[in-house]
């Protein structure tokens, strides 16, 4: 797999929509449709080819919702809850469905097994973080809240929601010399046939950083390609950054999914600040600059076989115990899928 590194944060520049021409229409199969279900809703979707992108957004989740959301979750919602929001992948002819959605997304975050040893390793990094936040914060009815018998700071391993599980995406034979995504693609200067964003949930941890989850998809003659990204900040403590890059050739049917999950502590990311400004903070609350931070600083490892490899549909809460925890993601994953 390329060591090479991009920018491929599909930030708003890119995100003006290309209008095909008729003839474009013809030759890749193109149609929109933007549907209004009600006044306080929005969906919209692309066809191309074989393929459907679809996306809802909705209004947070009402206190009947969040009373549902949360007899499922079995832990306090993200202060910020778009329990109805979703980005939706699919292809007709195999059935094969790719989506993100916030339910899902929430039931990846830890939550206490029972079992001694792996509660208590989680506790002891809660533990240490509790120490530093202290030191840093001087709030100890604060900290109080965060040895909490799930994690407080919502740290999702939720690498997306895929269907049927007889199509599913694995490690290819040659992981490591696999090209992976192909980057001169996706830096083509092709049109943007379809282009948005969907925010799944944000909490700020009572006013000590941010965690957020959020999706963006864009939709290209040739490709789909979209890139979730959970971000986490601690002040004074952590960030945390996972990305799931998702690229799907709209000719080949050739889908690519590539995982990546960072940490790295605040002082370190800090002391990148621009020479310029160094106690200007502003660059701290934007995931995309702490990613390329991350990008410099962080030597990526390729983790074979993939620990997203084979995914089941969902996680429920009589299986959630055995999801993925964060310490077991650290690193690049890499899973294929060829549709036939």
């Amino acid at each position: 797999m390329s060591d090479n590194t991009i920018n491929l944060e599909l930030t708003p520049v890119q995100s003006s929509i290309h209008q095909p021409s008729s003839d474009e229409k013809d030759s890749s199969e193109v149609g929109t449709r933007s549907t209004h279900a009600n006044s306080h809703s929005f969906q919209r979707q692309v066809e191309i080819g074989d393929w459907q992108v679809r996306t809802r957004k909705m209004p947070i989740l009402n206190s009947k919702e969040i009373k549902t959301f949360g007899e499922k979750l079995k832990i306090p919602l993200p202060e910020i809850c778009f329990g109805n929001n979703e980005l939706s992948i699919s292809h007709r002819s195999s059935g094969f469905d790719y989506s993100w959605n916030t339910l899902d997304a929430l039931l990846s975050v830890n939550y206490p097994s029972g079992d001694k040893d792996e509660e208590d390793s989680d506790e002891i990094i809660k533990v240490a973080y509790a120490d530093h936040w202290s030191q840093a914060r001087k709030a100890t009815d604060t900290v109080t809240k965060v040895v909490n018998p799930y994690d407080w700071t919502y740290t999702a391993t939720y690498c997306g929601t895929s269907s049927p599980d007889s199509v599913l995406l694995s490690t290819p034979t040659d992981a490591s010399n696999h090209p992976g995504i192909p980057l001169a693609e996706l830096t083509r200067p092709d049109p943007i046939i379809f282009f948005d964003e969907v925010t799944l949930f944000e909490d700020e941890l009572h006013d000590n950083g941010m965690a957020s989850l959020q999706v963006k998809v864009r939709v290209m003659p040739s490709c789909i390609f979209a890139l979730s990204r959970f971000f986490l900040r601690v002040d004074g403590v952590i960030f945390r950054l996972m990305d799931v890059r998702l690229y799907i050739d709209v000719k080949t049917n050739l889908v690519i999914r590539e995982v990546k999950a960072k940490e790295m502590a605040y002082a370190d990311v800090k002391k990148r600040l621009p020479i310029e400004k160094p106690n200007d903070l502003g660059p701290l609350t934007d995931p995309n600059w702490v990613s390329q931070v991350f990008g410099m600083l962080n030597k990526e490892q390729l983790i074979i076989p993939s620990r997203f490899s084979n995914d089941r549909k969902d996680q429920s809460n009589s299986d959630r115990n055995n999801h993925r925890t964060w310490k077991n993601v650290l690193g690049t994953h890499l899973d294929v899928l060829q549709i036939s």
